[in-house]
Parts: C-alpha cells; sequence; structure tokens
C-alpha cells in the first residue's frame, strides 16, 4: 500500500520504475518510459512481459483507488 502525501508530476519524469513481486517468491521491475512512450520490463529470469505488465497494472489502479 502506497502511504506518501507527496505530490509528484509523473508527466514530467522521463522514466518511473514499479517494483513487481510476484507471489513472494521473485520480484521484477515494470518501467514506464514517458520520454520513448513505451512500456519496458526488467527481469534477470525471462518471465513474460505479459505478466509483469499486468500485475503492474493491477498495482497502480489498486494503489490510485486507496488514496
Amino acid at each position: 500500500m502506497l502511504t506518501s502525501g507527496i505530490q509528484i508530476d509523473v508527466f514530467s519524469k522521463d522514466v518511473i520504475l514499479i517494483p513487481v513481486n510476484h507471489n513472494n517468491a521473485h520480484w521484477t521491475a515494470a518501467a514506464i518510459n514517458f520520454r520513448r512512450k513505451r512500456l519496458e520490463s526488467y527481469d534477470s529470469m525471462g518471465m513474460a512481459k505479459e505478466i509483469v505488465f499486468t500485475v503492474s497494472i493491477f498495482t497502480v489502479v489498486q494503489a490510485s483507488c486507496t488514496n
């Protein structure tokens, strides 16, 4: 759960990194790259990018609905 009172203009950033936890067994990272206008996935174990993006989007939506 995100509990920060700080407001940040995310669209003024070049890249937003999102850590993604997969069932407490593995961490990956997703990135929203505003400069290149694309989503990026980083995983040392080669997990399917679709899984990383699905979990990332769910995390962001869940956090935005609780604030």
